[in-house]
């Protein structure tokens, strides 16, 4: 239940500032673009684990849950702390801060604030989703730096394609002639 307080606590105060920054309308179809974006990194990250990591103090990743409010929110607060030149990833712990960089050689911003941060949520709620939250950390870097178009997540573009997907690679059948 905590988690959830927490997770509600970030929309509340984080989603505040991004639809006014963005616009409600935007702001909206990012959130619905982002679940999907979100979830279907998890679950490429949560392949390439769960043969490695069996089993790690007691928990079988195999069952891990990994769509959730918790990855939107990890990839918005990734843009965020890439916007600002200082993060504050424990909100808890006063005057701990990162601050933002360029990497050498682009002119892309980096902060380590959402890696400190799931870090610390991973030793506090040991059964959270390391896929998840990474991939909304990756997601929110690709957007961040305009790499990641949520055009191709928006429902009229998502529906169709996954329909076909779902067509070819479950039914084996494939529509186009």
């Amino acid at each position: 239940h905590a988690h959830l307080l927490f997770n509600a606590h970030a929309l509340y105060t984080l989603g505040l500032q991004l639809e006014e920054s963005y616009g409600t309308i935007p702001f909206v179809l990012y959130n619905i673009s982002l679940v999907p974006a979100t979830g279907l990194l998890a679950l490429g990250l949560l392949s390439v684990t769960r043969n490695r990591l069996r089993l790690t103090a007691g928990h079988d990743w195999r069952h891990q849950k990994i769509v959730g409010s918790s990855s939107v929110l990890f990839a918005w607060t990734t843009c965020a702390s890439f916007r600002l030149p200082l993060s504050w990833p424990l909100p808890l712990v006063k005057n701990f801060t990162i601050k933002s960089f360029t990497i050498p050689g682009t002119n892309l911003q980096f902060n380590a604030g959402p890696l400190v941060t799931m870090g610390a949520i991973h030793v506090i709620y040991p059964g959270s989703s390391l896929e998840g939250h990474l991939a909304g950390i990756l997601v929110g870097m690709l957007l961040h730096w305009g790499f990641l178009p949520l055009s191709l997540f928006q429902p009229a573009v998502l529906i169709p394609s996954l329909l076909l997907l779902e067509l070819y690679f479950l039914r084996k059948v494939l529509p186009i002639q």
